[in-house]
């Protein structure tokens, strides 16, 4: 089964008519919120997703930052700074293992279970997307996730450890 939405699967004649429903679609949806008594409206895109920003008043996109692909996220947010309107990093996160900063968002696709678990790497990661996203002068972050599913997981990007306590990993402290 392929996902219609995985950018590697689809032809960019899939990916150009998905991205086309998903803008008419986006601006049936807006019409309708328009007429609560809502003030901005937004959507959170993927990295894939090439959304009209033009119907929007705040621009987020879901972008985990990391050495690797810097230079992409950077030509992604100045391409948005020409909208004249706020923009986000609506997801941001790193997970739990050794190396994991290096893969951003698809860590869970390297993950192994014979890696070390490492809140250090996950605190430093997340501590340089914020500078990155101060230095680039976005309008803000939205961290992603705060409730880990399983104690266990080497694998998880959440920022608190489930337990009785809730209590906060390095990551949180450091942000």
């Amino acid at each position: 089964v392929v996902s219609l939405w995985n950018p590697i699967n689809n032809t960019q004649k899939a990916r150009n008519a998905i991205n086309r429903i998903l803008n008419e679609k986006l601006k049936e949806f807006l019409e309708i919120f328009k007429s609560s008594d809502f003030q901005k409206f937004t959507y959170c895109a993927g990295p894939w997703e090439q959304v009209n920003w033009a119907i929007f008043d705040i621009i987020c996109v879901n972008r985990y930052l990391t050495v690797l692909n810097k230079d992409l996220v950077n030509q992604d947010i100045e391409k948005l700074k020409k909208f004249k309107k706020p923009v986000f990093f609506s997801e941001i996160g790193c997970s739990t293992f050794e190396g994991s900063d290096l893969f951003g968002s698809t860590a869970y696709l390297y993950y192994d279970k014979s890696l070390r678990k490492d809140e250090i790497t996950q605190a430093k990661s997340i501590v340089y997307q914020i500078e990155q996203a101060k230095q680039k002068k976005l309008a803000g972050v939205i961290l992603f996730t705060l409730l880990e599913r399983h104690n266990d997981s080497k694998c998880d990007f959440s920022l608190v450890k489930s337990s009785e306590e809730l209590s906060p990993k390095l990551a949180l402290k450091n942000v």
